[in-house]
Order: C-alpha cells, then structure tokens, then sequence
C-alpha cells in the first residue's frame, strides 16, 4: 500500500475492503478493492470526541464511502449510471464519481459552508452567528449584498469540480464525466445553489434524500426530519454500516 500514500506507514490506519472481479486495458483478470488512509491523529480526535459526550463508538469511517453507501442504498437503480456525489459539508467538500455502482473517484475540496460564514463576516463586519444566519436565510434575488460572496463561492467549487472531472476522464478507462451531480448538506440547499453550480459545471445537479428507503418511526418530529434531511447524509451512510 505505501507507493499508493503519501505519508509514512507509521502515521496512519489502513483498511481495506474488495469490491469483486473485473479486467484490466489488457483484458487480464483483476481484484478491485477500495484503499482507505487516515492518519491517526484524526482518529484519536474521533476518539477523544465521542469519549468526551460519553458516545460509545462502534465504527469509524470516512465521510466519502459514508455518503456513497447511503446513496446506494437509497438509489440502487443509479448502478448503470456515471453518478457524481457531492456534499457540501461545514469544513470541506466531499466529491465522489460512480461507475456501475463502483466508487472510482473520490476527492475532499477544502472548502466548506463555514467558508462562506467566514466571507460574510469579514466583509459585513458580522458577528460568526449573525453571518451563519444571513447565509441560511440567503435570497438571490434581495440579498444583493452578500449574492457575491455566494456566487465566487459556487464559482470556486465549480472550477474544482470540473478539474476533478477532467482528471477522472484522462485516467480512468473509458470514462466520462457525470451526466449528473447529486448535493448533499445543509449549504447545498441555499437559494439558486443547484442551479448556479449546474450553470457552471453544464451539467444537471440536483438533490437526493438519504431517507428515501427508510422508515421513520411515527414518534420521530417529521418536520425536524424534513428540515434536518440535506444534512443527513454522511450520518445516514454511516448507521447504515
């Protein structure tokens, strides 16, 4: 595994886990397997989370293969499609490509809706929890203050997005770029999101419920669900383990 990583053997955990049997360019018989790295001062900070709010801690998992397990489970018939999953999370992004229901391509953006929050506090001189407002409650049409802020955004994460796709198609096999992204978290849900990054990107984004094949318990509040929902994703992905 090491020519494949770019840290010592020493500072990370390694697993792994095999898709099945496929061919190579030469026709030849292969394993396909997934490769998972995480350096191990994350995961003790994982650890040390969960311990601090007394959280018994089963699994731990990385975010990608999180959101692609939800979303296969949610949408098995997506299998014959070339699938691009985005989630936008607090901190980073997270940019997955499907391939017959096979995970080939997965990249973290470092850039997140905490980016944004940043962009509008130091630009309107706002405190961090009236900036997080202003971007929740953002609307294209009146909020003519911060709308730029919001497009350079989306304008940032469609170049990165688009210089993922190019990378996918030069070095996978027969490869092409998504016909389709799907969003994720609670960002992606901000007014004209989809639809500036589809603009973009020139092709289709558009949402996805994690929820889609699972049953809520009637004592659950189906409102909180419904408001909670784009952000659900990755922790769907993950219980579903």
């Amino acid at each position: 595994a090491e020519k494949y990583i770019p840290y010592q053997l020493s500072e990370v955990v390694v697993d792994s886990y095999l898709i099945g049997d496929g061919q190579d360019e030469r026709g030849k018989k292969i394993t396909k397997g997934i490769l998972a790295v995480c350096k191990k001062d994350a995961i003790r900070a994982v650890i040390e989370a969960c311990r601090e709010v007394e959280a018994p801690l089963a699994i731990i998992d990385a975010p990608p293969l999180a959101l692609i397990n939800a979303f296969q489970f949610n949408y098995p018939e997506s299998i014959n499609e070339v699938v691009g999953l985005l989630h936008v999370g607090h901190s980073a992004c997270n940019l997955s490509i499907l391939l017959k229901g096979e995970p080939v391509f997965t990249r973290e953006i470092s850039f997140g809706g905490a980016d944004m929050t940043q962009a509008i506090m130091k630009s309107l001189s706002l405190s961090a929890e009236q900036a997080e407002k202003r971007k929740l409650t953002f609307d294209w049409g009146s909020d003519s203050d911060i709308r730029p802020m919001i497009e350079q955004a989306i304008g940032y994460l469609g170049q990165e997005i688009k210089l993922s796709f190019n990378y996918f198609e030069n070095h996978v096999a027969g490869a092409e770029a998504p016909a389709k992204v799907y969003v994720s978290g609670a960002t992606s849900q901000l007014d004209r999101f989809q639809q500036t990054l589809s603009e973009q990107l020139g092709t289709a984004v558009a949402d996805w419920n994690p929820l889609a094949k699972i049953e809520i318990d009637p004592k659950v509040d189906a409102n909180r669900i419904e408001r909670l929902k784009p952000g659900l994703a990755v922790c769907v992905g993950l219980a579903l383990r």
